[in-house]
């Protein structure tokens, strides 16, 4: 790294961490120090106090004029649902619930809302491993909670209170130990120095995918649509399928015939009687 800021020594210093790597994002990537030290940057490592109309002015007072400003802040993890009210059973909004740390169920669910679920919500981003296949994850969750409705005939479901609370109490309790934890601003933390981890699940992408591949159903309570109230297995139908409605296939449940291949597939020599008898 010195070697590569050797042509603008005085960086170096400002890029070093007062933290440990991984307590916030990681940004530079390839080509990120050689860009630092190209002869049209200029390079300012105070933060910035405000915008006005012609430029800006940093933390130490000094006013800099630019034409442009291309900002590169990361995410806004805030989960502000203002613009978009969301109100639960009890009349309190998402954003009341969520004021002043935000919580999800297993990262897709909240208590009193039923049918609501969402992706990249509070623990729901990744800390180490494949960002997209977290929101596979949660998509696939999501789609089997679905299927459980139309299924079995629920109008909704939505997690317990309970669950809600313990799952927030494992996030918690996880992130403990962990780097994410030190002192320093981060996305992680709704860009605080300290706080509670909110913004990704605790534990492996692959400790996620273990989680979210079996959605435990026990942790939600639903609501039976009308003709379910007479009888909960109602839902069972006539006791036939829609394949035997529609005259469709009505073997799925075999299991594909296995022909294990042959070493000669030319007609069988004729065997002497005696042999052939054996046989």
């Amino acid at each position: 790294m010195k070697d590569k800021l050797a042509t603008k020594p005085e960086i170096y210093d400002s890029l070093i961490l007062d933290f440990p790597p991984g307590c916030r994002r990681l940004t530079p990537g390839p080509g990120y120090l050689e860009a630092l030290i190209e002869e049209n940057v200029t390079f300012i490592g105070s933060g910035i106090q405000r915008v006005t109309d012609d430029g800006l002015i940093d933390d130490k007072g000094n006013f800099q004029q630019v034409d442009a400003i291309i900002c590169a802040t990361g995410f806004d993890y805030s989960w502000s649902t203002e613009d978009t009210p969301i109100t639960r059973h009890n009349g309190i909004t998402l954003a009341q619930m969520w004021d002043p740390t935000p919580e999800a169920y297993m990262a897709v669910g909240v208590p009193n809302i039923p049918n609501f679920f969402m992706y990249l919500g509070p623990s729901g981003s990744s800390g180490s491993g494949s960002f997209l296949a977290m929101l596979e994850f949660v998509v696939e969750y999501i789609i089997k909670c679905t299927k459980k409705l139309q299924r079995e005939y629920f109008s909704s479901m939505e997690p317990t209170m309970e669950a809600h609370k313990d799952f927030s109490k494992h996030v918690d309790k996880y992130f403990e130990k962990t780097i994410f934890n030190y002192k320093c601003k981060s996305w992680f933390k709704k860009n605080e120095d300290t706080g509670r981890i909110v913004g990704i699940w605790p534990g492996s992408s692959l400790n996620a995918e273990r989680a979210m591949s079996n959605p435990r159903f026990e942790d939600y309570q639903y609501i039976r649509m009308p003709e379910m109230k007479e009888n909960m297995f109602n839902w069972l139908g006539n006791g036939l399928t829609m394949s035997q409605e529609q005259c469709e296939k009505t073997i799925q449940y075999l299991d594909e015939l296995d022909i294990p291949p042959t070493i000669n597939h030319g007609p069988r020599p004729e065997l002497p009687a005696a042999l052939a008898c054996q046989i």
